[in-house]
C-alpha cells in the first residue's frame, strides 16, 4: 500500500515523532512509522516495503537519530530506491553519518519555533514537495484575523509590500521549487516584482523589484 509519507526516527525522539505522525495526519497526510506495522509481522523485511511504497521519506534529524544504525538503514533503503527524502532538523546539529544521503536537500527546522507552530509550515512544505497544492494555514488564534485582505492596487508604484492571493500568484512563482523557496521564508526576484510569504500571517505578498524615484 502506497504512503505519502515514511517518518524515520531514533528510539528516544518517539514523542515527537508521535506528536507530527498525528499532526499530519489530521491535515490529510498519509503517514507510516514503524508503529503501524502488525504484530507478528518480519520487522526488517516489512519496514523496507514501506519505506520503498512511500512518495516522500520524512528524517527526523537529532543527536540520537545521527547515531542510530536502524535510522541508517532505513535511509539508505530511501535513499537506493531514490524516495524523495525531507531532512527535518529536531535540533541544531551538522549530520556526519547520513550526510550523504541528505546531500542536495534544504532542511526544515523545526526548533525555531514552538513544534505547534512549525507543523502548519511542515505540512505546507511536505504538500508541496508532494505535488499537492499548498494551503498556508491561518495565523495562530492569539493573533486577530483581519476581517477582509486588503485588496492589491491594480498598478502598484511605491516601495512597499502589497498582499497577493496564491491564485493571484504567476505560473513560475507557483512551481514546486520556487513556492518551496517562499515557504522557506526566502524571496524570489521576477523581472518586475520579488515575492516573499510573510510567516507572521501567512500570506503572499508583492513589491515592485525597481519602484519609480
Amino acid at each position: 500500500m502506497e504512503h505519502d509519507v515514511f517518518i524515520s526516527f531514533a528510539f528516544k525522539d518517539q514523542t515527537v515523532a508521535s506528536e507530527i505522525y498525528d499532526y499530519l495526519r489530521s491535515q490529510g497526510i498519509d503517514c507510516f512509522w514503524c508503529n503501524d506495522l502488525p504484530g507478528g509481522s518480519k520487522y526488517g523485511q516489512e519496514l523496507g516495503k514501506a519505506i520503498i511504497a512511500s512518495k516522500a521519506f520524512l528524517l527526523l534529524l537529532s543527536s540520537e537519530s545521527e547515531a542510530s544504525d536502524s535510522v541508517y538503514q532505513e535511509v539508505m533503503i530511501a535513499h537506493n530506491n531514490k524516495i524523495k527524502t525531507i531532512p527535518v532538523r529536531l535540533e541544531n546539529i551538522s549530520t556526519v553519518n547520513l550526510a550523504y544521503a541528505v546531500a542536495g536537500n534544504l532542511y526544515f527546522d523545526l526548533f525555531t519555533k514552538p513544534l505547534k507552530q512549525r507543523l502548519p509550515e511542515l505540512v505546507v512544505d511536505i504538500k508541496t514537495q508532494l505535488g499537492k497544492q499548498p494551503s498556508p494555514p491561518p495565523p495562530p488564534k492569539s493573533r486577530p484575523q483581519p476581517r477582509s485582505q486588503p485588496k492589491l492596487p491594480e498598478k502598484i508604484r511605491d516601495s512597499y509590500w502589497h498582499y497577493v492571493s496564491y491564485d493571484a500568484l504567476p505560473d513560475w512563482v507557483k512551481e514546486k521549487d520556487k513556492i518551496r523557496i517562499l515557504n522557506s521564508g526566502r524571496t524570489l526576484i521576477g523581472r518586475t516584482f520579488i515575492y516573499r510569504l510573510n510567516r507572521n500571517i501567512r500570506k503572499f505578498e508583492r513589491k515592485l523589484k525597481n519602484p519609480p524615484r
